[in-house]
């Protein structure tokens, strides 16, 4: 919890990023020597300022997507549209 609010602080103050709510599950293969990763959406500050109901949007995806979907989409949208791709998940997950 320590490294991922101090990561999250460098994000915000360097990068002007800002990091969401993590999704709710660890990625053990992400990690190195089987660390688990949170999967966390990361969105630049000005993209929230001018939409600013998106984090709220973004945070609904919390226990509804995990590193398998994540990994379906990537191969997906590498073979085509991302939008289109995105819009058809969240279509099904009825979170648009």
């Amino acid at each position: 919890a320590a490294l991922y609010k101090a990561v999250k602080a460098t994000y915000n103050e360097e990068l002007n990023l800002v990091w969401l709510k993590p999704f709710g599950f660890e990625n053990k293969s992400v990690g190195p020597d089987g660390v688990a990763a949170e999967a966390a959406p990361v969105v630049r500050k000005d993209t929230l300022k001018k939409f600013p109901a998106l984090a709220r949007l973004i945070n609904k995806l919390g226990g509804r997507i995990d590193a398998a979907s994540i990994s379906n989409l990537e191969t997906a949208a590498k073979g085509g549209d991302s939008k289109k791709v995105a819009r058809e998940f969240l279509r099904q997950n009825r979170l648009i």
